[in-house]
């Protein structure tokens, strides 16, 4: 009897375990944005800024990265060598990586860790049948986003899915909801 007795309290204690992780990231959104509008570049690419640390709501953007649409674009290149930025109402210039498919933002000395907006200027699109395009981006609002879950890391060992969504959105409106 007092092995089931332990048996269930060490269930018990192991299944309420929970861990929450909280991921920040940012996400594009064209100024003055139409919802259901899609935007001639949203065809061919897909664009990304990625932080130092995902882990910590202060990280820096590390890099801003242009992604081609599978079977869709063969090759993005942004046509100028510098991208004017704007973060806390100041005018910035970060460089152009080399491939000419990422903004280096860390590495031109701006620590970015809020909103902020990017003019990309104009972009070669090649797409996959050899077609090349040459469109100009709108300026882009990178706003931050968190990604809360909650899971039992014991359980998620034993390959039992425990994840749980808690929050998933603009960060302005986790801060509401705490």
């Amino acid at each position: 009897m007092k092995k089931i007795f332990m048996l269930i309290v060490i269930v018990i204690t192991l299944s309420g375990c929970r861990i929450t992780t909280k991921m920040y990231t940012f996400n594009e959104i064209p100024m003055n944005y139409i919802s259901n509008k899609e935007y001639e570049y949203m065809k061919y690419m897909d664009l990304g800024a990625d932080q130092k640390d995902e882990l910590k709501k202060n990280s820096p953007v590390s890099y801003l990265e242009l992604s081609k649409k599978y079977n869709v674009t063969e090759r993005i290149e942004i046509l100028s060598n510098k991208v004017k930025i704007i973060y806390m109402e100041k005018e910035y210039y970060a460089d152009v990586y080399s491939d000419k498919d990422a903004v280096m933002i860390y590495d031109s000395g701006l620590r970015i860790s809020e909103d902020f907006i990017v003019y990309l200027g104009k972009v070669r699109i090649t797409l996959i049948e050899g077609e090349v395009k040459i469109i100009e981006l709108p300026p882009l609002k990178f706003r931050k986003y968190i990604d809360v879950r909650k899971f039992n890391p014991i359980l998620g060992g034993l390959n039992i899915d425990t994840q749980k969504s808690i929050y998933n959105g603009p960060l302005e409106g986790y801060k509401k909801k705490e």
